[in-house]
């Protein structure tokens, strides 16, 4: 996993006010009414046709990889936009922009709706049945902000950095300070492991392993053939003369970039156990 951010400057206008209002009125609606577990309401509400339009955005974000395992999606796995707060629990950030990542619909199907949190978790909004639709509207848009809003914005981001999510939320944290990697030549595989000494990167890697299996078979193989090749460039830097080992570093510096596959695990590598980035 690598830190993401948002670009809100590219966010598809059906996410913003106020064309995404109809939405959040019908969802507060159902809500309100306690109709969001009646199927056929729930099927409608929690379409993915409602959000299927972030897809592109959100995949030039997480730079073509999944968001999680950081495998690139269009070689590997489909990609799918991913509620970091499941809708089953967190209904009113159902169509809010900054509660979606781009995943591998491998990761999507193994986090589903859990969402494990060591701090205090996000409020409900206070509906009530009296509630018009005027009154729908201004609670909607308090609990699920424009994603243009930079003070809504931030507040929201106070309240979920609050929550202290296990599995980190890239776009809120850095998860590469909570991970190492660790590689073993006799089963070519590349493992994901926690930071020593940090609480917080126990919790992450339980969640990472638990969550969305980040050390599952194949990961393990795919890390491992980009592990071979930089181990071996970077093993050529120390015997190169100068001018070669200023090529060779550039070459790596390429793998280490966020649009690289497994960049995280290249990074810690070349920087933190070989020094040579």
């Amino acid at each position: 996993m690598i830190p993401l951010e948002r670009d809100r400057a590219r966010i598809d206008a059906a996410f913003l006010d106020p064309t995404r209002h109809t939405n959040l009125v019908e969802l507060f609606r159902e809500a309100r009414d306690g109709r969001l577990k009646v199927k056929e309401v729930k099927d409608k509400i929690f379409a993915s046709s409602r959000w299927s339009r972030a897809k592109d955005q959100l995949r030039r974000e997480t730079h073509g990889k999944c968001a999680f395992c950081e495998a690139p999606t269009d070689a590997v796995y489909y990609g799918d936009v991913e509620h970091i707060r499941p809708k089953a629990a967190y209904w009113w950030l159902a169509y809010c922009y900054d509660n979606w990542l781009y995943s591998c619909r491998v990761c999507n199907g193994k986090k589903g709706d859990r969402h494990d949190i060591r701090g205090m978790a996000i409020d409900a909004p206070p509906l009530s049945p009296g509630m018009d639709e005027q009154a729908l509207l201004a609670l909607a848009l308090q609990a699920s902000p424009d994603p243009r809003d930079a003070a809504a914005v931030a507040a929201l981001r106070r309240a979920m950095l609050g929550e202290a999510s296990c599995l980190p939320d890239p776009y809120l944290v850095d998860p590469t300070r909570l991970f190492v990697w660790t590689a073993d030549a006799t089963l070519r595989e590349v493992r994901i492991a926690p930071r020593p000494g940090m609480a917080e990167a126990a919790d992450a890697f339980d969640a990472a392993e638990r969550i969305v299996n980040l050390n599952r078979p194949e990961l393990l193989i795919a890390r491992w053939k980009t592990y071979e090749n930089v181990e071996l460039m970077c093993g050529f830097v120390a015997e190169a003369p100068q001018p070669l080992a200023d090529r060779i570093r550039d070459a790596v510096r390429l793998l280490a970039q966020p649009d690289a596959p497994f960049s995280a695990m290249t990074t810690y590598f070349a920087r933190e156990e070989w020094g040579v980035i």
